[in-house]
């Protein structure tokens, strides 16, 4: 969340990547500093569903999808390099990603299939750096 006044960042939370004239604020990766113990925020940044901008939800959940795929890359990178990832609201993010997942049509969730396989690659690649780690 940004000062609308001077851009700058509220609360000890980065500025968010995404581009809001595309998608909204919150689309986007945020960028992930480190907490005051050192621990990156994997779990930091919204993943919002939905952008009301008049967009469909198979549009904005393939937006989330993305954003967290990108999450999980980044914390496995962070993982592996030996540093500590804070995972706290993760399960929430994906939660949500996979309960709107559900209450798609049939056919437009199937078309999302291959993301959410994806994305079940990017968990499963970070759960083995975190026991290697």
């Amino acid at each position: 969340m940004h000062n609308a006044a001077d851009g700058q960042p509220q609360n000890g939370v980065a500025p968010d990547r995404g581009n809001p004239d595309q998608g909204g604020v919150g689309q986007g990766v945020r960028d992930p500093g480190p907490d005051d113990r050192g621990c990156v925020r994997a779990g930091a940044g919204a993943l919002g569903i939905g952008d009301g901008h008049g967009r469909g939800a198979a549009a904005s959940l393939r937006e989330a999808i993305a954003a967290a795929a990108a999450m999980l890359r980044l914390a496995e990178g962070i993982a592996t390099a030996g540093r500590k990832v804070d995972l706290a609201g993760l399960d929430d993010r994906l939660g949500r990603i996979c309960a709107q997942a559900l209450d798609l049509p049939p056919a437009e969730g199937a078309r999302l299939r291959a993301e959410l396989v994806a994305l079940l690659g990017d968990l499963d690649a970070l759960a083995a750096a975190l026991r290697q780690a």
